[in-house]
């Protein structure tokens, strides 16, 4: 829900409200947080770093095989390489040897990530 309220009745709200100035605190705090972690990955990561991080914040176990991981659906290279700060050629060489390296395999718009540790162990070199 969104709203719109002119800056004295919103003080004035969160002053009798303290719960809400709570909360929207904990969620700036959150975004903020957030934020800071991408500038951070952002400085101290390759391109190729943190396209394979975005792979892995994107996958779930997968229920069939509980030691394979999978990203359903997932995104082109342009909107992948947005996320990771890089160029869509990046993305593809990325994912190219995930795949070389048979650290992952793809079928058709899903990313099977076969060694989860592996790619954990490539975003922290």
């Amino acid at each position: 829900m969104l709203a719109i309220a002119p800056g004295d009745a919103f003080i004035d709200y969160t002053r009798k409200h303290p719960s809400v100035a709570f909360r929207l605190m904990e969620h700036v705090v959150g975004m903020i947080r957030t934020l800071n972690q991408r500038v951070v990955g952002l400085s101290n990561t390759t391109d190729i770093q943190r396209v394979y991080n975005e792979i892995l914040q994107l996958a779930e176990p997968n229920p069939s095989n509980p030691s394979h991981w999978v990203v359903r659906s997932m995104p082109n290279h342009k909107e992948l390489a947005a996320w990771a700060g890089t160029v869509p050629e990046t993305v593809a060489k990325a994912i190219g040897k995930l795949l070389e390296t048979e650290i992952a395999k793809r079928e058709y718009k899903t990313l099977h990530i076969l060694d989860r540790r592996r790619l954990q162990e490539l975003i922290n070199e």
